[in-house]
């Protein structure tokens, strides 16, 4: 579950080009008419303007000075047909005419005023809803505009910087922007030498328009437009609609904000890939309306429907029917991220375009010939009843009702057998993360009629090591989520402090604190987070993989997981440990590894970060692996899957195995002095390394700043270079000699750390890395990288038991065990091995006082305190990783 939501988007370097367009006027017979008054449909819809149909030159040439990769190639866009577009960003007062329609939800304007201002708070899917809302309002179609609509309408005919021309300083005439009124309150950003009157948003119109009488363009909000991301325009569409392939969990922002310097506030100047659950004080939106597509040319139809549920609840749902499908099997997901959404990514008659979007796997659906069914869970959109997270088994002491996922899996399944008359009869679950856990909850009581399952990054325990807590360190990325989940549309705001996630957290003292100042203490969910900080019956039955373990195998299922998940690392593995073993006939329990972040499987698989693989490995796995083995369980077609399929780093390749783990933990590789690390026990009497752990600097998890903003930073931290930690003296590293031969692990390392502290609780951050050599000839980027091949937490309270938090013995060496998250890694000769040891990771984990306290959430000031940390690296019990080496 997407585990952090983001206030603000900073400001972005860039760069600025010239650009040459050509305007090809259509007749006034091609443009959209409106019926209300002046260029609107109704009394409350945004005024629009009518862009004439023409060609342009979307992007910057090369020779512009600064200019960045991904505005470029220069290309040629041409549009066909006249589009409108809003004269202005929507406003307040247009907004809350949607809300006072309950068809939007409201939204802060932080106290700058509402009325004429832009609306604000406004994430991608919410404008979309503002889009969908106007089109059912007026029978006319509105959406959000692709972005190449936006740049042509932004650039008003010109072919300069600025549409005004290629003199910044008249910025402040046209725009409301990063200039002498924003000094006071950020006297060191960049700006224009110019004062536009605005500190913040400024009312709609307020300045000059452009050449097609399009208003606020430059700087105000940020704006949405609806393309996926891609790094450059290599291979965008040259007819004006949107462009959606490539990495669809992420959408672009056009035009700048408020705050934004000159070279931002550009025509080309675009932010190429933004969080489309995003919402902040700088992001807004503008609509297009066009001439709606003959649907009846459509190679789908689209269903919206609602279901009832066996105690009378209806649940939204979207089925997506290939046009001319007969004895078509079902590919279901469960979500609580919006079906209606999910299922309309794009206004096309085709369905690829349709579906091309977060968690599907388009390629493997549409090729396929699967009827696509999204439905929104309960309490979620367009459904009924009430949410609850990860809503427990029914019956049970936490949820006394008859109803849960696995119920509503089972009644949603037998509907549609008997009302899809063009399904064969049979259904596939899938989803990932949150979609994930629904997929397996499908599991505990499955219908006949369920064929195949594949959970992807799902969400197994909260507990040990997905989402919420990493043996018992509470993730407090996870609490904006948190505070947003019992909304509707996932849309309550958490108002961040600062820009700099480190500087919110620092400050708010205790995780708690900061959760009480919000108002998320009122949450639900929160609550039983504080309640149950301990590893108790709460999460114990909840826990899906001892869930399914008790329950008899019926449906073939595959678990998928990413090596690199930076949200649910140890759902997919936990889930085939605890199940596999039961599968007497090796057809029932299958598992797939790639070398992906969270839901990376669906999205472009070539790298992470600064680490590439030398091919998209997820379009790999969707071709040779999920495909047959959907279409074996659905079709009845003959499958070549091995029952796991794993990628292995170092090496880059895919295997076929029998089982996993491939290796057991045995290999002993000790923590020694002076800093050296190696297979053979350190000689001599007890020795220690020593450190002392502060909780006012507490070692962070990536470089500071921490950004809101910054979705790069939170998809790759688990591959990022861990140079900046090893440098602290607040974190101990210990480094092997340079391989002379392959070291092959395939399993999952268990720490054996001995250590002690001057606290009477403590925190134990265990790093495994792989050391580059210090020069790669072919990429000077991964000359002497540390990359992290397993890292994990464990919180010093639950050393005895998991269930039951006691203080440590102060000063006293004591034995600590816990497991990092599995890996398949080959450390090539010529590199080397290394250990980090440390004792907070901040601020992905809430930091240990160091003090016991009875519940970390509730800690007071007063109880952090600094601790020396003493690790034992000599002696009988001296410390060590045992690694499940490959033979």
């Amino acid at each position: 579950m997407r585990s952090m939501s983001k206030p603000s988007l900073g400001a972005f370097a860039a760069s600025c080009a010239m650009f040459a367009a050509s305007i090809v006027w259509a007749g006034p017979a091609d443009a959209p008419e409106f019926t209300g008054p002046g260029k609107r449909d109704c009394a409350e819809c945004p005024e629009m303007v009518v862009i004439p149909a023409g060609q342009f030159q979307m992007g910057s040439a090369q020779n512009e000075q600064g200019r960045l990769a991904d505005e470029g190639p220069l290309h040629t866009v041409t549009f066909a047909k006249p589009f409108a577009i809003g004269k202005y960003e929507v406003t307040f007062d247009e907004w809350d005419a949607c809300v006072a329609a309950k068809a939007c939800a409201a939204v802060t304007d932080e106290g700058w005023g509402r009325g004429r201002r832009p609306v604000i708070y406004v994430n991608f899917e919410m404008a979309q809803g503002y889009a969908n809302w106007l089109t059912k309002k007026t029978g006319k179609q509105y959406r959000v505009p692709s972005e190449a609509e936006w740049e042509y309408a932004a650039r008003g005919g010109s072919n300069t910087r600025w549409f005004w021309g290629e003199d910044s300083k008249r910025a402040c005439e046209f725009g409301n922007v990063g200039d002498e009124s924003v000094k006071q309150e950020h006297p060191d950003w960049p700006r224009h030498d110019c004062n536009d009157g605005y500190a913040k948003t400024a009312p709609v119109g307020s300045f000059k328009p452009n050449g097609y009488g399009v208003h606020d363009t430059v700087g105000n909000v940020w704006e949405w437009v609806e393309d996926c991301s891609n790094p450059t325009y290599q291979g965008a569409p040259a007819d004006g609609r949107a462009w959606l392939t490539g990495d669809c969990g992420k959408r672009l922002v056009r035009g700048g904000g408020w705050y934004n310097k000159p070279d931002v506030v550009r025509s080309a100047q675009r932010y190429a890939g933004d969080d489309p659950t995003r919402r902040n004080n700088t992001l807004g939106f503008r609509v297009v309306r066009s001439e709606p597509q003959d649907l009846a040319a459509a190679n789908y139809e689209r269903r919206v429907l609602d279901i009832p549920m066996r105690d009378g609840v209806k649940l939204r749902t979207v089925i997506v029917v290939p046009k001319g499908a007969k004895n078509a099997p079902i590919l279901l997901t469960r979500t609580p991220y919006n079906a209606e959404s999910m299922t309309q990514q794009a206004e096309s008659n085709d369905m690829r375009e349709l579906l091309d979007g977060f968690d599907h796997a388009v390629d493997v659906i549409v090729d396929g010939g699967y009827i696509r069914v999204v439905q929104d869970i309960r309490g979620k959109h367009g459904s009924g009843g009430d949410f609850v997270m990860t809503r427990p088994l029914a019956g049970t002491p936490f949820n006394r009702t008859s109803v849960d996922e696995s119920t509503d899996a089972y009644d949603t399944i037998g509907w549609l057998v008997k009302h899809v008359a063009e399904s064969n009869g049979k259904v596939g679950i899938i989803g990932t993360s949150y979609n994930g856990f629904t997929s397996m909850m499908a599991l505990v009581n499955p219908h006949p009629a369920l064929k195949v399952a594949v959970p992807m990054d799902p969400m197994v325990d909260g507990w040990r090591g997905d989402d919420w807590f990493h043996n018992g360190a509470f993730r407090q990325y996870a609490i904006a989520s948190i505070h947003g989940s019992e909304a509707r549309d996932n849309s309550t705001e958490f108002l961040w402090e600062s820009d700099d996630l480190y500087e919110s957290f620092i400050r708010a003292g205790s995780v708690g604190d900061l959760a009480r100042r919000n108002g998320t203490d009122k949450v639900p969910f929160w609550r039983n987070l504080v309640e149950h900080a301990a590893y108790d019956e709460f999460w114990q039955s909840q826990a899906m993989d001892q869930v399914l373990a008790s329950r008899p195998l019926k449906v073939p299922t595959m678990l998928v997981g990413s090596l690199w998940d930076q949200e649910d690392i140890y759902g997919a593995t936990a889930v085939y440990k605890a199940i596999e073993p039961r599968d007497k006939t090796g057809k029932q329990v299958y598992l797939s590894l790639g070398p992906w972040h969270h839901v990376q499987a669906i999205m472009d698989g070539s790298a992470i970060g600064n680490i590439r693989w030398g091919q998209d490995t997820s379009k790999w796995w969707r071709a040779n692996v999920l495909t047959p083995f959907l279409a074996h369980h659905l079709k009845g077609t003959p499958m070549d899957v091995a029952p796991v399929t794993v990628f292995q780093s170092g090496t880059n390749e895919w295997q076929r195995l029998d089982r996993w783990p491939l290796a057991q933990a045995h290999a002993k590789l000790y923590l020694k002095p002076n800093g050296e690390l190696g297979f053979d026990a350190p000689a001599g009497p007890v020795q220690t390394a020593d450190y002392v752990s502060d909780p006012a600097r507490p070692v962070t998890f990536v470089p500071r700043p921490m950004r809101t903003d910054d979705d790069q930073q939170w998809e790759t931290w688990l591959t990022s270079d861990q140079r900046n930690s090893s440098a602290r003296p607040d974190v101990l590293t210990f480094t092997s000699k340079v391989l002379d031969q392959a070291v092959s692990i395939a399993g999952e390392p268990i720490v054996k750390l001995t250590a002690s502290t001057s606290g009477t609780d403590s925190d134990w951050v265990v790093k495994l890395i792989d050391v580059y050599p210090d020069q790669v000839a072919d990429d000077s980027t991964m000359s002497g990288y540390q990359l992290p091949v397993a890292m994990e937490i464990f919180r010093g309270r639950y050393r005895k038991s998991l269930a039951q938090a006691e203080p440590l013995a102060a000063n006293v060496p004591l034995r600590y065990e816990f497991a990092l998250p599995d890996a398949n890694h080959v450390f090539r000769p010529g590199h080397r091995i290394m250990v980090q040891v440390q004792s907070s990771w901040f601020p992905l984990y809430d930091r240990n006082p160091q003090t016991f306290v009875p519940n970390i959430f509730l800690a007071k000031p007063a109880d952090y305190v600094k601790a020396t940390q003493k690790v034992v690296v000599a002696g009988p019990d001296a410390s060590h990783i045992e690694l499940p080496i490959r033979r």
